[in-house]
């Protein structure tokens, strides 16, 4: 029985351990926001319906370049979106949040 539980263990082990974590923010964002934002980071309407919260390019946490509130978001998740604090270490958050903000956000005003 022990041999059993043991065999068991190493089998589970073994299957988390394949899920390998995303290597890159492109990657993250395509494994874990592209099904609800889209590919482009408007918003899959087909499979989601309407929502104007899952347009990347109207968010005003993106218009601002706010990289820390992005991140709480990735982290906590609101409302329908998930929290990904067990899929993501709090590094590869910080990444997604700025390539976010980067490739969907508005660019930065020029300072004058």
């Amino acid at each position: 029985m022990a041999g059993r539980l043991l065999l068991a263990g190493f089998v589970l082990a073994a299957g988390v351990a394949c899920e390998r974590p995303p290597k890159t923010p492109p990657e993250a964002y395509s494994r874990f926001c592209a099904k609800c934002h889209g590919a482009d980071g408007r918003g899959d309407a087909k499979t989601i319906g309407p929502d104007p919260h899952l347009d990347l390019q109207v968010s005003e946490m993106l218009r601002r370049h706010d990289v820390a509130e992005v991140a709480q978001r990735i982290t906590e998740g609101k409302g329908r979106m998930p929290g990904f604090s067990t899929k993501l270490t709090p590094e590869e958050i910080a990444a997604l949040a700025a390539f976010t903000i980067e490739r969907y956000g508005p660019p930065v005003p020029e300072r004058r």
